[in-house]
């Protein structure tokens, strides 16, 4: 199984940004933020934790931030998960960092752009 994270505040402002557009503000207090973050945590950690004791289960992890910011090690990590023998260079090609547009921090050293 591949697991692909995300910063739960970039989900949060992602949804707000929904919203706004659909006309449907409900903005999320600080607290409900915070219980939201809390219970995803949890969410994952239980998670992670059933999936690493199920037998003939492997988990590789990877986190989207990494995956925009260096798509080619990403691409070589999920290439040796599953086995070897899948096209590196196409898979890291194919990451479009133009359409991570919901950054709680900006990708440091790294130019958004839609050519590789």
């Amino acid at each position: 199984m591949i697991l692909c994270e995300r910063d739960l505040e970039e989900v949060l402002d992602s949804q707000e940004r929904m919203l706004v557009r659909r006309n449907q503000v409900q903005r999320a207090t600080l607290q409900r933020r915070q219980m939201l973050k809390d219970e995803y945590t949890r969410t994952l950690d239980r998670m992670k934790a059933m999936l690493t004791r199920r037998p003939d289960t492997q988990l590789l992890v990877i986190e989207q931030r990494k995956v925009i910011s260096d798509p080619f090690v990403t691409a070589e990590r999920m290439n040796q998960f599953l086995g070897g023998g899948l096209d590196i260079a196409k898979m890291a090609a194919a990451i479009d960092p133009t359409l991570f547009r919901n950054q709680a921090i900006p990708l440091q050293g790294f130019i958004l752009s839609p050519k590789w």
